[in-house]
């Protein structure tokens, strides 16, 4: 998704692919058992209201991200990212560099 102010609702299994780059606003509700999530280049995405099973997340270049996970939360961020996970998955593993941060919520 390119552009500031986009809005997307799911209710799916499966949510193969949300990209968001050049500085994005995006936000998100609905429910999906999972999800491959990419933030690049400034984007903002607030996946508060989007309750997840487990997430795949790449984050770069100064990405903002909240996600909502029940589950699991895998990936990396880097490139002063900030990661905000709400809920309590049982498992966490992101690799942090660059002078991203990530919090639990």
């Amino acid at each position: 998704m390119y552009g500031p102010g986009r809005r997307v609702e799911v209710t799916t299994r499966a949510l193969d692919e949300l990209s968001s780059s050049g500085e994005s606003d995006v936000a998100g509700s609905g429910t999906a058992d999972s999800l491959v999530l990419g933030a690049s280049g400034g984007s903002k995405l607030d996946l508060s209201d989007l309750i997840v099973g487990s997430v795949v997340i790449t984050m770069s270049g100064g990405s903002n991200v909240t996600v909502n996970v029940t589950e699991e939360i895998v990936g990396s961020a880097s490139g002063g990212s900030d990661l905000t996970i709400l809920g309590d998955p049982s498992g966490q593993r992101v690799a942090v560099s660059g002078g991203a941060e990530v919090r639990n919520e």
